[in-house]
């Protein structure tokens, strides 16, 4: 019930906007912004109340065991977006992307991917973009949920068993932050595997830059000792300034270059 209680409550918060404004107001990404400022300019209602609810089964977190499961919590709970009077989740348990209708929660569409969806989605002009651990990045219309285009961010179309799951060898794991209509993302998990850093044009999906280079990174490491390995994206990325910050799972995030994807700092 923990998960259906989060899921009621941004709903009731987007009705409310709803009934106060007569219009709905969009929330586009996972804390609102690319600045994850988790602050929206329109106001709430002093009056919340509930027009429907769903459940849903528990979710399906990737990290499960002891060590990580309170470190890296980006996929335990959903994580909804509000776009063109829909609320749209992904499921890390049914590989797919949903759309309800605001007034009713009837299911407007949904499209599959081929595998897990575990990290939040994002909508820019009329589109919908998300990850898999399928080792893509999608793009599809929020009208109706059509696909505009699919970009493999891994370098090949390798499997593995990962959580019980067929995956990419490196599942796409950097969760997407879009500004002035570029998008960024990155796959794998797994330093010594390679990592793959990423701006996209958001409407066609061209790549605009690709950093493929830090894997090979020579650093000191937490527990004192060096080796080749450098950040291992996992989680929502986060642009500040002329800085693209990525998640790097249980480790700090590391900084880029937005315009160049330089690194610039990991530690």
């Amino acid at each position: 019930m923990y998960y259906l209680r989060i899921f009621s409550f941004l709903f009731l918060i987007t009705v409310t906007l709803q009934t106060t404004y007569g219009q709905y107001f969009d929330w586009p990404m996972w804390r609102f912004d690319y600045n994850r400022s988790a602050s929206t300019p329109e106001q709430l209602s002093d009056s919340l109340f509930l027009q429907w609810e769903m459940q849903f089964s528990p979710r399906s977190p990737v990290w499960d065991d002891p060590l990580n499961q309170n470190l890296m919590q980006y996929d335990r709970i959903f994580e909804p977006i509000v776009t063109q009077n829909k609320i749209i989740i992904g499921f890390n348990d049914q590989d797919k992307v949903v759309a309800f209708d605001l007034n009713t929660g009837q299911e407007q569409w949904h499209y599959y991917a081929d595998g897990p969806v575990r990290l939040p989605l994002v909508s820019n002009n009329g589109k919908i973009y998300f990850t898999s651990d399928d080792g893509y990045c999608y793009c599809l219309k929020s009208a109706d949920g059509s696909l505009v285009w699919k970009l493999m961010l891994a370098p090949g179309p390798n499997k593995l068993l990962g959580n019980k799951r067929l995956i990419s060898m490196w599942p796409a794991r950097g969760g997407i932050v879009i500004k002035d209509n570029i998008l960024y993302t990155a796959s794998s998990i797994f330093p010594m595997m390679g990592t793959f850093i990423y701006a996209i044009n958001a409407d066609d999906g061209t790549i605009l830059w690709k950093n493929e280079g830090t894997g090979s990174n020579y650093i000191l490491q937490p527990h004192n000792s060096p080796a080749f390995a450098d950040i291992a994206p996992q989680g929502s990325f986060v642009i500040s300034d002329n800085k693209l910050l990525v998640a790097g799972g249980r480790s700090v995030p590391a900084a880029f270059d937005i315009k160049t994807g330089e690194e610039l700092y990991y530690h």
